[in-house]
């Protein structure tokens, strides 16, 4: 669907498949939230069980938008396990992070094939993450190619640079084109 978008010359669509590919599979990873957001009519908060605390309400004439949250500790001290699990299973906690890790795994694996490539070109590595390396020079065309999944393709040149730690840096670009101008900035 990305390189479809892409051939096609459909960015929404383009980067919308990015972003699915991109993050879908942190999905499994991600810690189940006992939060619950929900418009209820003053009756229906006044209702509410001990076993919710109202994070947060905003009210909206007679309707309110609730955030509650499962109060574990009061559910297993006054109800028991049973319904604590019982509360628990009907939360929606779709996680595997087994297939979190595996996809993480992998793709460290195939940044670091990469990275040996730039170090046998005797080239210097600055930063990398899972989708990025920051290099002193070209890696070779045959791993460079927009238009093809697992591919590398080449963002933008640098002047210099600050990699102070993961997701945070600074890169001075050579040049800024913008659409519409004739000159740089």
């Amino acid at each position: 669907m990305k390189v479809e978008a892409q051939l096609n010359n459909q960015p929404t669509i383009r980067n919308i498949a990015k972003l699915l590919m991109n993050s879908m599979y942190g999905r499994f990873g991600m810690h189940p939230s006992l939060t619950n957001t929900s418009i209820w009519t003053e009756e229906q908060i006044n209702s509410l069980t001990n076993g919710w605390d109202i994070l947060s309400k905003i009210d909206f004439g007679e309707l309110s938008l609730v955030t509650t949250i499962l109060n574990k500790e009061w559910i297993l001290e006054n109800l028991g396990e049973e319904v604590l699990l019982k509360h628990l299973v009907n939360m929606g906690n779709d996680t595997n992070v087994a297939i979190a890790s595996a996809v993480t795994a992998y793709s460290r694996m195939i940044i670091n094939s990469y990275k040996l490539q730039a170090l046998n070109l005797g080239l210097n590595i600055y930063y990398s993450d899972t989708d990025s390396l920051v290099l002193d020079g070209p890696l070779p065309p045959e791993v460079c190619d927009s238009a093809r999944l697992g591919m590398l393709k080449l963002e933008h040149t640098f002047k210099e640079g600050i990699c102070v730690m993961p997701k945070v840096y600074y890169l001075e670009y050579k040049f800024l084109k913008l659409p519409g101008r004739t000159s740089y900035l």
